[in-house]
């Protein structure tokens, strides 16, 4: 058969309706695919108990942007910020949108300097960068970014650079962030072959100038400098006048960004190796974001080591399958699917297919072992307008969708410290790291 046929339909007509059908039908149409399939006896299984559970501290909400990779890595440091300086853990956030300000600068930055330096075409531009899901030219990016700005501009308490409705609520900013981009391309592009190399990095710096001034309208002005008053624990004013960033951050952030590694787990290339994509990175120096590949044990063994040190764990993986947002429970049989002809990818599979991704950023922090083998995992989610804080993750979920994690260098085996010495390979930006 080649052709959809309405003899087909008819047949399939006829071999759907029978009562067990319509009345599934008619549940489904009714209550919705996941409530009609939700397995209640498999929410009691996961309590929220975990016997190594780290202290959570301010609850950070993303609501409608895609800054999942700014919020959870916060999440991974802030801890230790708030220990140095002696501050009740609720009395101190910090700044995203002062992050996200610079890396979408950085971003305009990079994707400039490729136009300028490389013999390209819009339409090459425009399938990888300009509207590559994987590109730079999206607001979503990775831990290695979020080291780089923090290294080079510092951090802020969020009093001191706050939210606005416009980084809140992100997509009117940027569908005109993308526009200006695509326009100077368009323009830097034209101008290549009529005037100097001097001459366009000349012009480049305007655009970035007239960036700087738009992302600041939208967003707010980034400080140069600040004053902060805080309490310590032991209830002191702690006064801070005329503090740049930079040095707000090198004062009281002792971790070294630096030493966490992008560790992935995917089957469907060698482990033990060093993958990089295009176009990962907003650093025009260093452009590749490099990810070490290990089995899903040792990642979970690196995930747990880390929890063990006192310090969460930034993860990537996929979340659309799961009904997070009106349930705490993430466990691969909480449905049965297959009740309505539908089997699920496995990790392999989707990972070969691109259907499964790390499409949201996350923290562990805390696990329960048993036998020293992770029964179920403490998560905490920084999408909270629906009301779920933290997940209990069951380990089948993690074996199914948890793809990456950043991991300090400390908790790493010998072998998987040699391996960080190999050269990268450069694979397709298609592919999951």
């Amino acid at each position: 058969m080649k052709e959809l046929t309405l003899y087909d339909i008819k047949e399939f007509k006829t071999k759907y309706n029978n009562v067990e059908n319509k009345q599934i039908e008619k549940e489904i149409t009714t209550k919705g695919i996941d409530n009609y399939l939700l397995n209640k006896e498999i929410l009691k299984e996961n309590p929220f108990v975990f016997n190594i559970d780290l202290p959570s501290y301010h609850l950070y909400d993303q609501l409608k942007s895609g800054r999942c990779w700014c919020f959870s890595s916060i999440n991974m440091v802030e801890g230790n910020m708030i220990q140095n300086m002696d501050i009740n853990p609720n009395d101190l956030t910090l700044s995203i949108n002062y992050i996200t300000f610079f890396d979408k600068l950085e971003k305009t930055n990079f994707i400039y300097n490729y136009v300028i330096e490389n013999d390209t075409t819009i339409d090459y531009l425009s399938k990888n960068i300009l509207n590559n899901w994987c590109g730079n030219l999206t607001e979503g990016s990775y831990y290695t970014n979020f080291a780089n700005i923090v290294n080079k501009y510092g951090l802020v308490p969020s009093e001191i650079m706050p939210e606005t409705v416009n980084t809140n609520n992100s997509d009117k900013l940027l569908v005109l962030w993308k526009e200006k981009i695509t326009k100077d391309c368009l323009e830097l592009l034209n101008l290549k072959s009529n005037i100097t190399e001097n001459e366009l990095y000349s012009i480049k710096k305007q655009k970035l100038s007239q960036m700087y001034s738009f992302l600041s309208k939208v967003s707010g002005e980034p400080p140069v400098k600040f004053n902060y008053t805080y309490k310590n624990t032991q209830g002191e004013n702690i006064n801070l006048n005329n503090i740049t960033p930079q040095e707000f951050k090198n004062k009281f952030l002792t971790l070294n960004l630096d030493d966490f590694i992008f560790v992935i787990c995917n089957p469907n290339i060698e482990y033990y190796k060093k993958y990089y994509k295009e176009f990962s990175s907003h650093d025009y120096e260093n452009p590749y974001i490099e990810g070490l590949n290990v089995p899903k044990e040792e990642l979970k063994e690196l995930i747990i080591k880390q929890l063990k040190k006192g310090i969460p764990v930034k993860f990537g993986c996929r979340m659309s399958i799961s009904p997070y947002r009106e349930i705490d429970i993430l466990d691969t049989r909480l449905h049965d699917y297959e009740n309505i002809n539908i089997t699920l990818l496995d990790y392999k599979e989707g990972l070969q297919s691109r259907a499964i991704t790390s499409e949201h950023g996350m923290v562990f922090e805390g696990v329960h072992l048993e036998n020293e083998k992770p029964i179920r995992w403490k998560v905490e989610n920084s999408h909270h307008q629906y009301g779920n804080q933290f997940f209990v993750m069951n380990d089948n979920y993690f074996d199914k969708y948890v793809i990456t994690a950043n991991i300090h260098k400390s908790c790493l085996t010998q072998k998987q410290l040699e391996s960080l010495t190999q050269k990268a390979i450069k694979i397709s930006n298609y592919d999951i790291i």
